[in-house]
């Protein structure tokens, strides 16, 4: 369904496909997902929701959906996501928010994403990243952080991540 003309996905659009390992909504003109459009969808490994308008993310969106391990959601208009978002996704391994609108992100946003290895927050609005952000993510292998306007980064910040490259 990538590259259409999709403005919104209905709960019920979904809920009959319930052994859906991938979705590609990538290059749409979704501006929002409704808490509860995935609900159904229990085998779904990869969500790409890329390119879309979408300007928010509600963090009952991907509650609980802790099957999920591939999510994108570059090349929006996301502005902010809060601390709760992916609370509920601890298998989740690559999380793509690049090229969106983020200036800021919670200290405790990824502190249960603890098998995430990596994680592209690039072209973003960011200034700062915070002692504990990452505190978390010890098996993160790869984070992009380029193209942002960060200008702080604290000593300690990725004193637990062991495996990775910046």
């Amino acid at each position: 369904m990538k590259g259409n003309s999709v403005t919104d996905i209905h709960p019920s659009t979904l809920q009959y496909n319930r052994r859906l390992t991938h979705l590609d909504m990538s290059r749409n003109n979704i501006k929002s997902i409704q808490p509860a459009t995935f609900i159904y969808n229990t085998e779904l490994r990869r969500l790409d929701l890329k390119g879309n308008s979408i300007t928010d993310v509600c963090p009952s969106t991907f509650e609980p959906k802790s099957w999920l391990k591939d999510l994108d959601i570059s090349g929006n208009k996301i502005n902010s996501i809060q601390s709760a978002t992916f609370i509920y996704n601890n298998e989740l391994e690559w999380l793509h928010l690049k090229e969106n609108n983020i200036r800021y992100v919670h200290p405790s946003t990824f502190c249960n994403n603890e098998k995430l290895k990596h994680f592209d927050i690039s072209g973003n609005k960011l200034t700062s990243v915070d002692l504990q952000t990452f505190s978390s993510n010890r098996e993160l292998q790869g984070l992009d952080l380029q193209n942002n306007t960060i200008t702080h980064i604290h000593p300690s910040t990725f004193r637990n991540n062991k495996k990775f490259n910046i």
